[in-house]
């Protein structure tokens, strides 16, 4: 990402304000770069799974037409069991990594004010705020509680 700053003029408390807020940028997208890391990992993780699973579909399906093809009750019985003990594994690990249903979405920006010293305050849905003052500085309030 390029970022070209021309300053004209006897504005150096204002360019120290530009500088600290493009660091903070710069620090957010450091941020933002390490969760997509972390999403691309997961990615990985859940095709291997996915070819994990149909590994073993394939080879049930494959002992399966092997037993059945031998005509022997006792293959098929053994194959039965494998089926069962893989399908209580199968389903325990996709209830244990499923995520729950988020209850409360991501809040949005209600209103953004510019105060009288210079500072800009912005309100969010769940009644959070977050204030950067001239000099850079960030402060947040947490969420009101709900009734």
């Amino acid at each position: 990402m390029r970022l070209d700053i021309y300053v004209h003029g006897d504005t150096d408390a204002k360019l120290d304000h530009l500088i600290q807020l493009v660091q903070q940028l710069t620090i957010k997208e450091s941020q933002v770069m390490a969760n997509l890391d972390d999403i691309a990992a997961a990615v990985a993780a859940e095709a291997t799974v996915e070819a994990s699973v149909i590994a073993l579909l394939n080879e049930l399906s494959a002992d399966l037409t092997a037993a059945i093809a031998s005509g022997d009750p006792t293959k098929l019985t053994a194959i039965l069991t494998n089926i069962q003990a893989n399908t209580a594994g199968l389903s325990a690990a996709v209830v244990a990594n499923t995520p729950a249903a988020a209850s409360v979405g991501t809040p949005t920006v209600v209103s953004t004010v510019t105060n009288a010293d210079g500072s800009v305050t912005v309100t969010f849905s769940d009644g959070s705020t977050t204030t950067t003052a001239t000099d850079g500085t960030v402060t947040t309030t947490p969420p009101t509680p709900a009734p």
